[in-house]
């Protein structure tokens, strides 16, 4: 298993953008070995005027990094320029920040982090400008009641894991009944022996709860476990069970006061 060697970090010179970039800075910009690389949807801007404005904020930041992060340019909208680079440099991972939409209730506008997170093909972070940046310690993976569907992105949260030596935090919340036969039971077991093959010794523990309200529960979780960082497996892009349309998803993307990490 290789180490997360390229990163995207959508860059529009906003607060949410400059959030983003320093968070992949400091979780890998004084790494050599990792390139970051930012990407610039150019509207209205002159493209030489990007660049100086890039190169300026670069230098404020120079403690954050040993190479400097590099701009790429498109003409495309945010998600398909976004995802062109990411497929142009395979990409491990993207980063992006995001402003505070805890005000935006279910069927509201998605911010531009819960768009990319919906039609990305690689895994994505999004980081509320909320949240005071610091390096991942104690990571909780929210599961559903079904079988993991691609056991094989559980290898980005391995990385991460891998890299700051955080624990990892098993949640699945039940509206209903926590258990109702022996299905649930054996999906359960099997959940856990995926997660103890592919997290390794960073699998802390599995909970379980019941609340009727999801969300809360899962931040009531957060609260309790010191949780930095959020990781979900987005069922919108199942593909052995029924794909959802995402609701939780972009609930999360939207509301969450920690970084969430996507694993698509």
């Amino acid at each position: 298993m290789t180490r997360i060697k390229t990163i995207i970090v959508p860059f529009d010179f906003s607060h949410a953008g400059k959030i983003g970039l320093q968070y992949a800075l400091t979780l890998f910009g004084l790494d050599n070995a990792v390139k970051i690389i930012a990407v610039h949807s150019v509207i209205n801007n002159p493209e030489d005027d990007s660049r100086k404005e890039f190169q300026a904020y670069i230098l404020s930041q120079k403690k954050l990094y040993k190479i400097p992060p590099t701009l790429e340019i498109t003409n495309s909208p945010l998600v398909q320029g976004v995802n062109a680079v990411a497929n142009k440099y395979a990409a491990d991972l993207i980063i992006i920040g995001t402003g505070d939409h805890t005000h935006v209730l279910e069927g509201g506008t998605l911010s531009k982090a819960t768009t990319l997170v919906m039609h990305s093909s690689h895994p994505v972070i999004t980081v509320s400008t909320n949240f005071s940046i610091e390096k991942p310690k104690e990571i909780a993976l929210l599961l559903g009641k079904d079988e993991i569907d691609r056991v094989n992105v559980l290898e980005t949260l391995l990385k991460i894991t891998r890299r700051f030596k955080a624990k990892v935090h098993v949640l699945t919340i039940y509206q209903d009944h926590i258990f109702f036969g022996e299905k649930d039971y054996e999906v359960s077991e099997s959940n856990d022996e995926t997660l103890e093959y592919y997290l390794e010794h960073f699998y802390e523990e599995h909970s379980f709860a019941q609340f009727a309200d999801i969300e809360k529960g899962i931040q009531n979780y957060i609260t309790k476990h010191n949780i930095d960082m959020l990781a979900i497996l987005p069922r919108h892009h199942a593909t052995k069970t029924e794909p959802s349309e995402g609701r939780l998803t972009k609930l999360l993307t939207l509301h969450s006061s920690i970084p969430v990490l996507a694993l698509i």
